[in-house]
């Protein structure tokens, strides 16, 4: 048994997919642009905290969606 075929190997590569998968259904992209949505809204209404938060949320779910990203052009703009 060569050392790709090891048990190890393949318990640790289905580790790193399952941590993938999980991290993937973090991102929720619709959610995170339904969330700068609504700050837009509130904002036109001049409710101003309710809009600072809503981009707050709509910030942290782009940021997961940054950080599960595979797409190496979107993860260059998480080290700029």
């Amino acid at each position: 048994m060569s050392a790709q075929e090891s048990p190890l190997n393949k318990v640790t590569v289905f580790r790193q997919l399952s941590l993938q998968f999980v991290l993937m259904l973090m991102c929720d992209l619709p959610q995170a642009h339904q969330h700068g949505a609504n700050a837009d809204e509130y904002l036109a209404q001049g409710l101003l905290i309710p809009a600072a938060e809503e981009y707050e949320k709509a910030a942290q779910a782009f940021q997961e969606c940054v950080l599960v990203s595979t797409d190496e052009k979107v993860r260059s703009v998480q080290s700029s």
